[in-house]
């Protein structure tokens, strides 16, 4: 190892602290090795370097790899889009557990509205048998759909149907595109749901690299983000419009519906969707926070 790569370990070290930062050393070290195979060492240690420099300066270790896992998937990430998170990992499985295939005899639909990476639906695709799915996923950043559908390319469907588009599930014209195309059995949405107050508080490693329209509930957001902090928004707006727009789209009966939301906000949340639904519940993460609201019709 040459004297500058310890310099800024250390560096990285009074950063995040040690055992973080070791952490994320072994990781980078480990998908140098997978790159770089036999290359020189001279060449694997200016990689690390520039890595750990990137990382000192806050931008998030999944867009320096250039990947994330997610359930059986590799997820490819790439700023702006959004990162996946272990928290979303979680709910997509027990709504795999939750829903079940084999009493529709059917193909299942499923529509992920705010998709980013596209991590939700094609974790589905790969948990559940060949031929058995047809997923949709929809968001408004052209970024998120671009790399959603390399994400596609990447990691396959497993033997079902996925497709990713663009559109803004505030559009009007979006809802009846969708509807020509039937009602889905599954909605599923991880949408943005950050109070604006909360936004100023968030790491550098969040909102300086992360689409602030993937992270803040409100809508629209202005185009300037020193700007977003100004305004007043509880960060449920998105929730509001579900409420209006799933009755249009999820199927009336057997349906199921699995939202993420923000620390706090499960009661809100329930308040805002409950009555569509026959049954609904509050489920909880890993970590033991209420994380997601699940839905039957």
């Amino acid at each position: 190892m040459r004297p500058r790569v310890k310099q800024v370990e250390n560096g990285l070290i009074a950063a995040l602290g040690r055992s973080q930062a070791l952490q994320e050393i072994r990781w980078m070290r480990s998908e140098l090795l997978k790159d770089d195979g036999r290359r020189d060492a001279g060449g694997a240690d200016a990689r690390l370097e520039s890595w750990i420099n990137r990382r000192t300066a806050g931008e998030p270790l999944q867009y320096i790899l250039g990947s994330q896992p997610f359930g059986p998937l590799d997820i490819i990430t790439r700023r702006p889009v959004l990162i996946p998170r272990p928290e979303t990992e979680e709910w997509v499985r027990q709504l795999s557990a939750r829903f079940d295939l084999r009493a529709r005899g059917r193909t299942v639909s499923v529509l992920d509205l705010c998709t980013g990476t596209g991590c939700i639906p094609l974790m589905l695709c790969h948990i559940w048998p060949r031929g058995q799915v047809r997923v949709l996923g929809v968001d408004v950043s052209a970024d998120a759909v671009a790399l959603a559908k390399e994400n596609l390319e990447k990691n396959g469907s497993n033997g079902n149907e996925a497709d990713f588009l663009r559109g803004d599930m505030f559009d009007d014209r979006l809802l009846a595109s969708l509807s020509e195309k039937g009602k889905f059995d599954i909605i599923t949405c991880n949408p943005p749901y950050i109070p604006s107050h909360e936004y100023a508080k968030l790491s550098k490693s969040v909102k300086e690299w992360e689409d602030p329209r993937a992270l803040v509930g409100d809508y629209p957001l202005p185009e300037d983000r020193s700007r977003i902090e100004e305004i007043e928004a509880d960060g449920l707006r998105f929730y509001s419009r579900l409420a209006d727009i799933i009755p249009g789209l999820l199927v009336s009966k057997d349906g199921m519906a699995v939202l993420e939301f923000g620390i706090g906000q499960g009661s809100d949340v329930m308040n805002i969707l409950r009555h569509l639904f026959r049954e609904a519940e509050l489920w909880k993460d890993q970590f033991g926070k209420e994380r997601a609201f699940a839905g039957w019709t």
